[in-house]
């Protein structure tokens, strides 16, 4: 299933992108140092996701390419062979949009029946736009950041598409 979505931050596109890196590096699976963002490299990230009090944890490779985008790919967990990528992309005036594309693929042989299949393609869309709001709202100062300013929980998904608060 294709997903997609878009985020408007009024922040420069390095500060976003670094804002997203650390997110990513907050879930290695081995510790990469803060200033390994700045160059493009790839790290394998485990996240746990919530929904409908079920938690499924997924292992990611995230592929960072410094200033210009973030991407996942799933390579262990049910949504294996799945991608999501976050690009940055400056407006006038300096603000940024992240752009949100995905494209989920449930291995599971219940998660593909087509309404579940919509279902999982949903959550993992609003997980992924969970983190962007979070940035945002962190951003804007409508929430405090945990420790320096790193999402900590991964995004958590939720059908109503409040970020999971």
């Amino acid at each position: 299933m294709k997903v997609s979505g878009s985020v408007r931050f009024g922040e420069t596109r390095p500060t976003v992108y670094v804002y997203l890196a650390r997110d990513a590096l907050a879930h290695a699976i081995e510790r990469v140092e803060d200033d390994e963002i700045d160059r493009p490299r790839t790290i394998l990230t485990s996240y746990r996701t919530r929904a409908l009090g079920f938690s499924v944890v997924t292992t990611r490779e995230a592929q960072l390419e410094p200033g210009i985008s973030i991407t996942w790919k799933h390579v262990a967990g049910p949504l294996s062979g799945s991608v999501e990528a976050i690009s940055l992309t400056v407006l006038k005036g300096g603000a940024t949009i992240a752009l949100y594309d995905g494209t989920v693929v449930a291995r599971d042989r219940v998660l593909r029946f087509p309404p579940a299949a919509y279902f999982v393609g949903l959550l993992a869309k609003n997980a992924s736009l969970g983190l962007l709001k979070g940035a945002q709202d962190a951003f804007e100062g409508k929430i405090p950041p945990e420790g320096d300013g790193i999402l900590m929980d991964g995004g958590v998904g939720d059908i109503d598409g409040d970020g999971g608060m």
